[in-house]
């Protein structure tokens, strides 16, 4: 069996790929599109102060005017978030302050989903960063008013959370028609000096910020995450729902940067998950930076990928890999964490219950240099999806390879 995977990174996909081959750039000029999200240090704002200050914000498409063309959604850091309606052509219009979109903050991810099922795309931010202020934290929900017109309503389904959100996906866990939600995202404090003894101390205490899984009830979103035993304190980048086992009920994948492990969180069909990673993947990235899932071998069944900080060259790979000893290796496999290495991990589902890892022989290891998001996503239409990366060399890479 042949399959064909390419890779594009995103910081040069437009410009490495030809137009013959079906792309064509779209300036600014012609777009409308002129959203930049510029990273500015001074001595009281760094990456010293604040480890995540360049993981970006996020992008999310949906049809928000119902006119059949997909809009764009931005969200910023320094820059406020900004929304765009598709004119038609390419063409993009800034609506962001007439539309209503005013709450702006240290936003990362925005999910787009229709939370009160009128049939309207709504809008969910998440927010992060340094602040000791919960009010620069809170989330944000804006409300399709269906005009053009968006109202920011978080607090009245119970969404307002203030802690450090990176991304958020909405779920039926339970089948009963209505859409729940998990919102990812990290300690507050960076404890990297931390020994995992305390560490694990701390977290039964209660004391390290961790995920929430929301349960729909009548409109209002309950906090049930320790009613539904989802334990997860780590440092997440990547999100995913999927049905793993393939008995029609949601589960969901995350996956961390730093020590902490990912997890497999399984849904029991009672309103309760089991964290089954162990079960399914025999190894995980490290730095696990983003994830996804997708057919790519075109046989019904859904594979899984997770990028790493894994960089193509040899001198940089050792040069990062200072925090990866054996000591601390074996002191996570000890703890139940799993065998976590600095590679891209790409899993393909034997529909037998396991994953089957197959990086090395797909060329994925390390070909990307350092990965920070992935997505499996449909280019030319030939039947074959087709790998997504973001990656933070600035060094343009297109790379077409088969098994």
């Amino acid at each position: 069996m042949r399959f064909i995977l390419t890779l594009l990174l995103l910081f040069q996909v437009l410009n490495s790929i030809s137009q013959k081959e079906g792309f064509t750039k779209i300036y600014p000029e012609q777009s409308g599109v002129n959203f930049r999200n510029d990273i500015t240090e001074s001595d009281s704002v760094n990456i010293t102060m604040y480890d995540y200050l360049y993981n970006g914000g996020g992008v999310g498409i949906g049809d928000f005017n119902n006119d059949g063309l997909q809009d764009i959604f931005f969200t910023g850091n320094f820059a406020d978030d900004k929304l765009y309606f598709n004119k038609g052509n390419f063409a993009f219009e800034d609506v962001t302050e007439k539309a209503g979109i005013t709450k702006n903050g240290w936003s990362t991810g925005v999910c787009i989903f229709d939370i009160n099922g009128d049939g309207w795309d709504d809008i969910y931010v998440c927010r992060s960063g340094w602040f000791e202020d919960s009010e620069n934290l809170r989330n944000v929900l804006y409300i399709n008013q269906k005009n053009g017109k968006f109202k920011e309503d978080a607090a009245a389904y119970g969404l307002d959370l203030a802690g450090h959100h990176t991304q958020a996906a909405p779920l039926d866990f339970d089948l009963d028609g209505d859409l729940d939600l998990y919102v990812m995202g990290h300690p507050g404090k960076f404890m990297h000096k931390s020994d995992f003894a305390t560490y694990i101390t701390n977290i039964l205490k209660g004391e390290v910020e961790s995920d929430v899984l929301l349960e729909n009830v009548n409109g209002k979103y309950i906090d049930v995450t320790k009613k539904a035993g989802i334990f997860e304190f780590g440092y997440g980048l990547g999100l995913a729902i999927t049905d793993i086992n393939n008995d029609w009920y949601p589960d969901i994948i995350v996956c961390n940067d730093f020590d902490e492990p990912d997890h497999v969180f399984v849904n029991q069909k009672n309103g309760t998950f089991k964290d089954e990673n162990l079960s399914y993947f025999k190894h995980t990235s490290n730095y696990s930076m983003g994830n996804d899932v997708g057919d790519f071998n075109n046989d019904g069944l859904l594979d899984y990928i997770s990028v790493d900080m894994a960089f193509d060259s040899h001198e940089r790979s050792k040069m990062n890999m200072a925090s990866m000893t054996p000591a601390k290796f074996w002191a996570r496999v000890k703890l139940g964490w799993g065998y976590q290495y600095m590679h891209n991990m790409l899993h393909m589902n034997t529909g037998k219950g396991v994953y089957q890892k197959l990086h090395s022989s797909a060329e994925l290891q390390k070909l990307t240099g350092a990965g920070r998001r992935c997505l499996w996503i449909l280019i030319w239409m030939a039947g074959w999806i087709c790998l997504l990366q973001t990656d933070i060399n600035v060094i343009p890479k297109t790379m077409t390879f088969s098994l």
